[in-house]
């Protein structure tokens, strides 16, 4: 029964990126900021500063795919117009 619902997850997820490739940059992206703010708690200031400069380049990259994946997928109304 828990491997349908994977099954189900998994499926999901690969179709949400075929169609959203900037997403998983994006989630990337707050997970390393976490990660900052934890180093930054513990006192490791260098390492926090060049895992923020990573995650800056990170959703760099997310932005930049999100928008070709608008470009690329947006609907056309009947009139030729795009919502």
């Amino acid at each position: 029964m828990t491997r349908i619902y994977l099954k189900r997850l998994l499926a999901f997820l690969a179709g949400s990126i075929k169609q959203n490739w900037g997403a998983p940059f994006i989630a990337l992206f707050i997970l390393l900021l976490i990660v900052t703010a934890a180093a930054s708690s513990m006192g490791l200031v260098s390492l926090a500063d060049s895992v923020t400069i990573d995650a800056y380049y990170v959703l760099i990259a997310g932005v930049v795919l999100q928008f070709f994946c608008f470009i690329k997928y947006r609907k056309k109304r009947p009139d030729g117009t795009a919502t």
